[in-house]
């Protein structure tokens, strides 16, 4: 049987890639070379869901064949790329491979270490902060849900079936220079993506409002002042709005939401929190009235006190003005139907739970 290990690390070369992406993708990461505080979480993280995929794995049907899964990072960009912070989903020798660049990890970890210094972060969870042990708690929790949303995202484009389109479905995010000179409408790429996102929130939801996984995270932060459906709601919605607000994003221009190939931050953060109710509607009704807008300003005003001096809140403040306009909405209404006609496009190479 291959290992999954070795064909990751032998994906990334020319026969696969081309010289601009293998310069983002250099190489399979060696946990060994970077900080070791870092690396055995990170080691632990990929042990964790390597097992979950194996798990699950005899239960799902593909078009393809058997699924074979498998988490695992990528090096640092080669000159004269300086950084790449991206996620990946692709098929290589018979494996359905989700890959996390370097560049991410660190951008999550500074997210989540920064979100766990900040008396806004602890003040909005109704959870008490006042020690050091008490922060590596919360920037633990904070970043094994922020890294899990990433790695789900690229689990729903193998699920959903994008993965049977190799140049659709390899890069997730575009490489700024691209985007700039990029003016294609890219509707149905941004479909694939909200449609990943959707899935993301959803396989969260699940696992989060579990009771045993619900009772760890209370025991462990312990929330002295809100409800605990509130308090999940807030601690999910945190992980994902910093992570789709403090990622490296385009300067946002109203005329050209149609070209990138990922939609713009908030309009993604509107597909998660529509698709959040819809599943709190029908699994987790108790939870739907803190799945709401003051939740959300309550979430982004936690993110700009722990970052005062952010652009981000201006880029944001520019996304909500167009969305609230009548040409967001029709950008929008766009594209949540474009996402329907891609389920109906991709029926056929969608993943299937086997019947028993």
């Amino acid at each position: 049987m291959l290992d999954p290990e070795l064909e990751f690390h032998r994906f990334f070369n020319r026969e696969n890639l081309t010289h601009e992406e293998c310069l983002r993708h250099p190489a399979k990461l060696d946990l060994d070379s970077i900080d070791q505080a870092l690396a055995e979480n990170l080691r632990e993280i990929k042990r964790l869901i390597n097992e979950m995929f194996a798990r699950n794995a005899e239960k799902i049907e593909s078009p393809i064949g058997p699924v074979a899964l498998h988490l695992d990072y990528i090096a640092k960009p080669q000159f004269p790329v300086t950084r790449f912070a991206n996620a990946i989903s692709f098929t290589h020798s018979g494996f359905f491979f989700v890959g996390l660049t370097y560049d991410l990890v660190e951008l999550m970890n500074d997210i989540c270490a920064t979100l766990s210094q900040s008396s806004r972060t602890s003040t909005l969870l109704g959870i008490e902060v006042d020690n050091p042990e008490k922060r590596i708690t919360l920037f633990a929790c904070l970043f094994l849900v922020q890294i899990q949303f990433a790695i789900d995202h690229e689990l729903g484009h193998h699920v959903h079936g994008h993965s049977s389109m190799r140049g659709a479905n390899f890069f997730s995010s575009e490489d700024p220079i691209e985007a700039l000179l990029a003016t294609k409408d890219n509707l149905d790429r941004q479909a694939r993506e909200v449609e990943a996102d959707g899935y993301a929130i959803h396989m969260m939801a699940k696992n989060f409002f579990q009771v045993d996984t619900a009772s760890h995270l209370m025991q462990r932060l312990k929330p002295t002042t809100i409800p605990v459906e509130g308090f999940l709601v807030r601690f999910v919605l945190l992980c994902v709005a910093s992570y789709l607000f403090l990622r490296p994003e385009q300067t946002f221009d109203r005329k050209r939401v149609r070209v990138p190939r990922h939609p713009f931050g908030l309009m993604r953060l509107n597909v998660v929190i529509t698709d959040l109710r819809g599943w709190a509607a029908e699994f987790r009704p108790e939870a739907l009235p803190y799945i709401s807008q003051a939740t959300l300003t309550d979430v982004t005003e936690a993110i700009v006190a722990a970052w005062p001096n952010l652009e981000a809140p201006l880029a944001w403040y520019a996304q909500r003005t167009f969305l609230e306009s009548a040409d967001g909405e029709i950008y929008k209404q766009a594209l949540y139907a474009e996402r329907e006609l891609l389920r109906g496009r991709m029926t056929s190479s969608a993943w299937k739970i086997k019947v028993r």
